[in-house]
Order: structure tokens, then C-alpha cells, then sequence
């Protein structure tokens, strides 16, 4: 759940979701902010998978060893369990 300052704790996620349609503004802008936050993990992914094709490109044959900082960072960005959230994670409630 969301603190006061908005945070909910999870990695970027920090905008409270939790506008109902009741007031149509917050509900407007929070889908909005999850809209911008989602733009912004996709262009984050696509940056990661063209800096991985330079290296490869870069360094031929010895990619496994020379790329393989930048294809872990990758993998763990992808593989977070909130990468394709937009809601918040269950409460502990």
C-alpha cells in the first residue's frame, strides 16, 4: 500500500493507484502515470537491448565474456517480478 508521500515500495511504483472512479480526476491521472510509467520501462528495455547488440557487434566471438555485465543487468531488469506490474503488489494486510 501507498504511504503518505505516494510511495508503495515497490521499484517504480511511485504513484499511488488507488484512485477510484468515484473522483473521476485522481482516477484520470493515475491511469495517466501508469500509462507514462509503463512508456518509460519499454524505452528502458529498448535502450538495454540496443547497448547489448553493440556490444555483441563490438566484440564478435568474445561476447560471452566481454557482454556479459550488460546482459546480466538486462536480465535481471526483465526479470523482476514487478517489471510488468501496474497495479500495486499485494498488501501484507
Amino acid at each position: 500500500m501507498a504511504d503518505a508521500n505516494g510511495a508503495s515500495g515497490i521499484p517504480g511504483q511511485g504513484f499511488p493507484y488507488q484512485a477510484s472512479k468515484e473522483d473521476p480526476v485522481k482516477f484520470l491521472q493515475s491511469q495517466e502515470q501508469m500509462a507514462r510509467e509503463l512508456e518509460i520501462k519499454v524505452q528502458t528495455v529498448k535502450l538495454m537491448q540496443e547497448e547489448i547488440k553493440l556490444c555483441y557487434r563490438k566484440n564478435g566471438v568474445n561476447h560471452y565474456q566481454a557482454c556479459k555485465e550488460v546482459t546480466s543487468k538486462y536480465m535481471a531488469y526483465i526479470r523482476d517480478p514487478y517489471f510488468n506490474w501496474i497495479k500495486p503488489a499485494p498488501s501484507d494486510e
